[in-house]
């Protein structure tokens, strides 16, 4: 599928806060989605929150349809960046949820969160935002790494296939993930 790799503006803040519920796998009928929707929108109109616009990159069609979304950034800026979120969870559900370890660290650069589409999968716009972060990734000098659900085999081998090596396992939100990384010294393509 032709499409091409932007950067997603203030404006796209509602399309980052679905990408985000998918990559989190919230469902449509979930009881959290309207809140976490409101979160997430907030978020992502900020310009000083992991969930950014800022820190967003669009896959859009010829015709401007927006087929898929990756959220990543800098691992060393997450503790600065993750203010925001705390922040944005007291103060819409009164929660203290500081007790979160970080998934990431200043050894990387950290996709975040990814979601394509349902009528857009498989045709290579994943693909696509993925080695567009590399590239990123690779103008300031740090490898790629993301977390990955131990029981999705399917995202793990998109992954791979694009140069992800196992690095053992990181919590996310208290659940043991694998860790992926790719190599500063893989091509993007």
């Amino acid at each position: 599928m032709e499409c091409r790799i932007v950067r997603a503006v203030k404006s796209d803040a509602a399309d980052i806060a679905e990408t985000v519920l998918a990559a989190l796998h919230v469902a449509e009928d979930d009881s959290r989605r309207s809140l976490g929707k409101q979160i997430f929108t907030a978020l992502a109109g900020r310009d000083d929150s992991q969930y950014s616009y800022v820190n967003t990159l669009k896959a859009v069609a010829s015709d401007g349809a927006v087929l898929g979304m990756l959220v990543g950034y800098d691992g060393g800026d997450l503790c600065r960046l993750r203010e925001a979120f705390y922040e944005e969870v007291e103060r819409s559900t009164g929660k203290n949820i500081r007790y979160f370890a970080a998934e990431t660290d200043d050894a990387e650069w950290y996709i975040d969160s990814l979601s394509v589409r349902p009528e857009s999968r498989g045709k290579g716009v994943a693909s696509a935002l993925i080695k567009e972060a590399v590239r990123l990734a690779s103008s300031c000098g740090k490898p790629v790494g993301l977390l990955v659900d131990k029981d999705n085999d399917r995202a793990r081998r998109l992954y791979e296939s694009l140069g992800f090596q196992p690095q053992g396992e990181r919590p996310f939100a208290g659940i043991m993930m694998d860790h992926l990384v790719r190599p500063l010294d893989n091509r993007a393509d």
